[in-house]
């Protein structure tokens, strides 16, 4: 009877040793990251942002920085309508020209004049294509005022790789002067520039950009939709490359307000 007893006590032992275990193997494993609601001491870690984002949002800030550049600079034609000029964005220097890899393509668009709450406006598109491992193209729909000179934006929007239409952020912080919105360039007379797509009999002008850089632009009357067909800022520049008269749109963006 005893041996009984103590057969069964043993069974019984044997059992209970080994169910915590199971329900140990069973459980799954805690996650540091997520720690329990209880856990008040714990804390919360954030989701780490993707290096794609992060690639991606200083591809759109360089973008939007490019573009604001040009359009301030240049001298709109809204006689060609489909016009638009393709330029390389490089490293620049004023003694040696463009050199070095292509950073980035940016062509500019004129697509035809519109209507921007009642009053009379010009509408283009841009297209920059970043050229590196983690390549974006970035497109641009833009509402600017009826005149030659572009002084002020209405309205811009973009979209990354055909993504989603999102607002752009042209803005400078109050703290901040505008350099390339207030730049007002001085003619240095006329000098012939020689490119890979031919020679050009240019104005060149003279102001100044963001961070004390030194700004040369060399304009031509007949090289639409903008006159540009080098801007140089600081150490790097846009150089035109190519251009055309069939420009399409590219962004179905509905119309600007119209009163």
């Amino acid at each position: 009877m005893r041996r009984i007893h103590s057969l069964a006590l043993t069974v019984l032992l044997a059992c209970g040793m080994a169910v915590p275990w199971a329900t140990a193997q069973d459980e799954p494993e805690s996650d540091t990251l997520h720690p329990a609601l209880e856990d008040t001491m714990s804390v919360q870690v954030p989701a780490e942002i993707a290096p794609s984002d992060v690639s991606t949002a200083a591809a759109v800030k360089r973008a939007n920085t490019w573009l604001r550049r040009l359009l301030y600079r240049g001298v709109l034609d809204v006689t060609h309508i489909g016009a638009y000029a393709e330029y390389q964005l490089t490293s620049w220097s004023e003694s040696t020209g463009s050199y070095g890899p292509v950073d980035a393509r940016l062509t500019v668009s004129y697509l035809g004049s519109t209507r921007w709450l009642g009053a009379d406006a010009e509408w283009l598109q841009a297209v920059y294509r970043a050229v590196d491992e983690e390549a974006v193209v970035i497109e641009y729909d833009v509402i600017v005022p009826s005149s030659s000179t572009i002084d002020d934006i209405h309205r811009v929007v973009y979209r990354v790789d055909r993504g989603e239409i999102k607002a752009a952020d042209f803005s400078i912080s109050a703290s901040e002067v505008d350099y390339d919105r207030s730049d007002r360039p001085v003619s240095e007379g006329a000098e012939a520039l020689k490119l890979y797509t031919g020679t050009y009999l240019t104005e060149k002008l003279r102001g100044s950009g963001t961070d004390g850089a030194e700004v040369v632009i060399y304009r031509v009357a007949d090289l639409p939709p903008l006159g540009i067909v080098r801007l140089g800022y600081g150490e790097e520049g846009l150089t035109f490359v190519a251009g055309g008269d069939d420009a399409v749109p590219r962004m179905n963006v509905p119309p600007p307000p119209s009163r």
